[in-house]
């Protein structure tokens, strides 16, 4: 790596800028920090006039604009994460929010105000008691002899309770001997295999009706459905870009699944030990992140058992009822008409074990494990002769035929007694009737790149480092000056326990602040960590970051060659027992992006969050696979009468008019925004012109540094682009000082730094000199002169994105963008 002179009296920076400050070109309507006119100007009667403004503002409006959205219904307590800087920047409420009911905004669809308020308060106090079936009668029956409510008001059973409100229980039930799945006709049946002594409870299995389930979702969703249908509307690194779905797209109307299932341990005491599998889905004609929300999850099928469910039983009924879907679609009533839609499956995905379990093929750790080729396995060599290892220098040396789903089949069928594996294939999965499982048997770069690969990476990078308590010292300082957007729920602190990192802050840690934190580590502390581990880690990045989220499908050919580098010498590197399945399935991500859309657009974050709703909505230890089918289809079906999705929601922008504006801003930069202002409207801004703290396009919220709430979140460090500059192509990096309004349009002062010449790229050498990667990574992280900025006035509609920002030294900062800031938390 190669570090800069700078041993110069008069330049001392990190980079030798060739720019001459002095000369430095300001734009009409900017002012420098160099040189700033001194306008006298008394703003005192302005400000007091604004402050008189909030200071008279009804305490009602500290609550954000966006809760009163018309565009997005939401009838329930909107908590909020405890741990977010910003609580109240957030559209989607908490998931607990989904299991209480709050008793006002009640929906005119039921008939008496009153009687609603009622079963509310019915249903809050029977999921909060825990009730089971038996007291909740006895409840009612107590409450019906009361003479505080009108008997008429009181539901006689459970079953009016439910009817009264429109709860449909869309689930059936089937129970299994845990040892040797035999059917039982109830749950406390023993099993009529005289063969077998199981002592354990049976295996519960609930099927959804995925009908149901649909017409759930597209009611509450089809404005947004129909905004999404339109090309114009579309993520071009989305599902619906990708090379599958439009093979499939007739021009009719379709709904498609994205189908994940994994398991999750419910009872963790040794006697009673349970887990479960449940199988959901997203509809891909909805828009992300919205497509996302618990809201919008679909719930087709659910185990649990103390036993892990075999791939027949999990999945054959599921299946069936998808079957019949694709015959004969289904018909959803919407907007005072019958609409008819086909039904499609985009892919199905889950980590290493659940796949291998549903495909019917050999573990990750087989000999024949990969669902994309058919590169045989070899143990490593003795004296471990404890791995089966995919070698990449195998691969290359002969090519390798890839997987077909008629492969599969064939291989099915000579399975025998005498045959039980056929190149990896250990028997007929359900998938196969309505799939192709080498094409839609998707990897998860949540469980693959940042659980399993990423966290082997850090685990090496730590045992070096750790070594140099100066450089450990150095990386945790390095980590706590980050400062990152008000949505970043989970942030990485603290390099020693990078065990315990969620799967976010694994991501936020490489998609962000790998390449920063290791540069200023090798610049400060030479020698301390070897750079041939940042040069080979630099293929990687360039890897997984555009196939994460991309705006131009033409770059995704041009990754094989980087990940090409990265793995031919991956072996020499790091541990060569390590080349094992899960790092030769890298070679795959690009042939899967380029059939389904971006790594973040399918990966597994939101299916693992919805997977910690089942300890809130279970109790104790018997039939919990019923009691969560049973308050799934209350809590589900209640929220979606009252939550409906429109457009306006994605497109929306505004100014967020609050009390939380920060006056002393406003006048630290009262004489150079009047200059501005000016020199940018022809006059001088009035007493009428009021300040905001905030602005809100679509579900982004940006901060201004006037924001007196923002605590330590950097939601105000943006990038721009200038529509006016001839040269577009130039981003251009700093801060939101406050935003106004003038002519109907948002607009707000930025401070804007000067872009340095320097490139960050300067400071890395590849350790495979591959075209393009200056391109790719100078891209990603531009450097900026912090030293140097000036003051402009700029429309809101030139905001790219958020950006977070690594000082360098004293004088340069890296920037980076946020790409894709709604990804799953």
């Amino acid at each position: 790596m190669n570090k800069p002179n700078i041993a110069s009296p008069v330049q001392n920076d990190r980079f030798i800028e060739y720019t001459n400050i002095n000369n430095l070109n300001i734009q009409e309507n900017s002012v420098s920090n160099i040189q700033v006119d001194n306008i006298e100007r008394d703003y005192d009667l302005m400000i007091s006039h604004r402050e008189f403004e909030s200071s008279n503002r009804p305490f009602e409006n500290e609550i954000d604009d966006q809760y009163d959205d018309q565009h997005v219904v939401l009838n329930l307590n909107d908590k909020s994460d405890e741990n977010n800087n910003d609580t109240e920047d957030n559209i989607e409420p908490c998931d607990d929010d989904m299991y209480h009911f709050p008793l006002d905004n009640i929906s005119s669809d039921f008939t008496s105000v009153k009687e609603q308020k009622l079963l509310l308060k019915l249903i809050n106090f029977v999921y909060d008691a825990k009730l089971n079936k038996a007291t909740t009668r006895s409840l009612l029956s107590l409450l019906q002899t009361a003479t505080l409510n009108s008997s008429e008001d009181i539901p006689r059973t459970t079953n009016d309770l439910w009817n009264k409100l429109g709860v449909k229980f869309i689930y059936k039930c089937y129970y299994f001997c845990s040892t040797c799945f035999i059917e039982l006709k109830n749950f406390h049946d023993c099993c009529s295999n005289s063969k077998c002594n199981s002592k354990q409870k049976p295996s519960e299995l609930c099927v959804f009706s995925i009908t149901d389930e649909l017409k759930r979702i597209v009611q509450s969703n089809y404005d947004v459905i129909q905004y999404y249908n339109l090309p114009e509307n579309h993520i071009m690194a989305d599902i619906v870009n990708g090379e599958h779905y439009r093979k499939c797209n007739n021009g009719q109307r379709r709904l498609t699944l994205m189908i994940s299932t994994d398991g999750k341990p419910l009872v963790k005491s040794k006697r009673t030990k349970t887990s479960v599998w449940p199988v959901i889905s997203y509809l891909v004609e909805i828009p992300p992140p919205i497509r996302e929300y618990l809201n919008n999850t679909l719930l087709l099928g659910l185990w649990h058992s103390a036993v892990t469910p075999p791939c027949h039983l999990l999945l054959n009924k599921i299946v069936h009822n998808i079957k019949c879907l694709f015959m004969s679609g289904i018909n959803i009533y919407l907007q005072n008409e019958m609409i008819h839609f086909s039904v499609h499956i985009q892919l199905i995905t889950g980590d290493l074990p659940a796949r291998a379990k549903c495909n019917k093929l050999v573990s990750f750790n087989g000999f024949h494990a990969c669902t994309k080729c058919i590169l045989r396995g070899e143990r490593c060599e003795l004296p471990c002769n404890k791995h089966t290892l995919y070698r990449f220098i195998d691969f290359i040396r002969i090519p390798q035929p890839k997987r077909t789903q008629e492969h599969i089949n064939l291989c099915a069928q000579q399975i025998n007694s005498t045959n039980e594996n056929v190149f990896g294939v250990i028997g007929v999965s359900p998938l196969s009737c309505i799939l192709s499982i080498p094409d839609q048997s998707t990897f998860d770069y949540f469980h693959l790149v940042l659980e399993i690969h990423l966290r082997y990476l850090l685990s090496v990078w730590y045992d070096i480092i750790k070594q140099n308590t100066t450089a450990l010292n150095f990386i945790d300082k390095c980590l706590d000056e980050i400062s990152y957007p008000h949505s970043f729920n989970r942030r990485p602190r603290d390099f020693a326990n990078y065990k315990k990192w969620k799967a976010s802050e694994l991501r936020c840690f490489m998609i962000y602040a790998s390449l920063p934190i290791l540069v200023k580590l090798c610049l400060n502390m030479q020698h301390c960590f070897p750079e041939v581990y940042i040069s080979h880690f630099l293929s990687l990045y360039i890897y997984i970051r555009v196939l994460r989220h991309f705006n131009d499908r033409d770059e995704i050919k041009a990754m094989p060659q980087f990940i090409h580098s990265y793995l031919s010498y991956f072996s020499t590197i790091y541990d060569p027992c390590k080349e094992l399945y899960s790092t030769h399935a890298l070679i795959h991500l690009w042939q899967q992006v380029e059939l389904h859309g971006g790594l973040a657009y399918h990966s597994l974050f939101a299916s693992e969050s919805f997977l910690q709703i089942f300890n809130k909505i279970s109790h104790g230890s018997v039939v919990l696979g019923e009691q969560i089918s049973f308050w799934w289809c209350v809590f589900s079906q209640l929220r979606s009468k009252e939550i409906h999705y429109t457009s306006n929601l994605l497109t929306e922008q505004k100014l967020i008019e609050d009390c939380f504006l920060d006056f002393n801003v406003i006048k630290m930069y009262s004489q150079e925004f009047d200059l501005l202002f000016y020199q940018k409207f022809g006059e001088f801004p009035d007493l009428s012109l009021k300040c905001y703290s905030r602005y809100q396009f679509g579900l982004i919220t940006y901060h201004s540094l006037s924001y007196s709430r923002r605590q330590n979140s950097n939601s105000y460090n943006i990038c721009i682009k200038d529509k006016n500059d001839p040269n577009k192509l130039i981003l251009y990096f700093g801060q939101i000082l406050f935003f106004f309004h003038m002519h109907s349009t948002p607009f707000f002062l930025f401070r804007r730094y000067l872009n340095s010449k320097n490139k960050f790229s300067s400071l890395l050498n590849p350790i495979e000199d591959i075209p393009n990667w200056r391109m790719y990574i100078d891209r990603y992280y531009e450097i900026v002169r912090h030293s140097t900025s000036e003051l402009v006035i700029f429309p809101c509609s030139f905001i790219v994105s958020k950006c977070i920002f690594f000082q360098l030294d004293d004088t340069f900062t890296i920037c980076t963008q946020i790409e894709l800031e709604l990804e799953h938390d």
